[in-house]
């Protein structure tokens, strides 16, 4: 059997192994070598408090949004997150610094008493044109 100019001719690239083992070094070099995002705050136990915190109160309508408008209120979803919080207190409970657990138990006290305030119930229930943003809570 011979070859004709006509018949398709298949050519080896014997070094493609070799580039492709390069280009997975170097995707594999430059996964952790980029610094951390400065613009993000440092993780700390305050910073996860305040997180679940802030959202428990926007959950609750008392956080503006764009421009200061209201926003709708989500008991439900109030309720979990702070519900959420309370399992970070029994569970870390024990293994906080003094001032975490003060802050912790703080925080959860003031949005406690928040959900159940009448007054912000009663603002929840108005219509959002009606009702006026911001918190009420004072963070530590």
């Amino acid at each position: 059997m011979t070859h004709s100019d006509s018949d398709p001719k298949i050519i080896v690239d014997n070094d493609w192994k070799s580039r492709v083992e390069q280009e997975r070094r170097q995707a594999e070099q430059g996964k952790g070598s980029s610094p951390p995002d400065a613009s993000y705050p440092e993780p700390t136990f305050e910073l996860l408090v305040t997180t679940f915190s802030m959202q428990a109160m926007a959950a609750m309508g008392l956080m503006g949004g764009p421009g200061g408008a209201a926003q709708p209120a989500d008991l439900g979803m109030a309720r979990h997150l702070i519900d959420l919080l309370g399992v970070i207190e029994e569970k870390t409970r024990g293994n906080l610094t003094a001032d975490e657990a003060a802050m912790l138990e703080q925080m959860l006290h003031q949005l406690r008493m928040l959900y159940l305030d009448p007054e912000i119930r009663r603002q929840i229930a108005q219509p959002a044109a009606g009702r006026r943003s911001g918190s009420k809570i004072e963070l530590p």
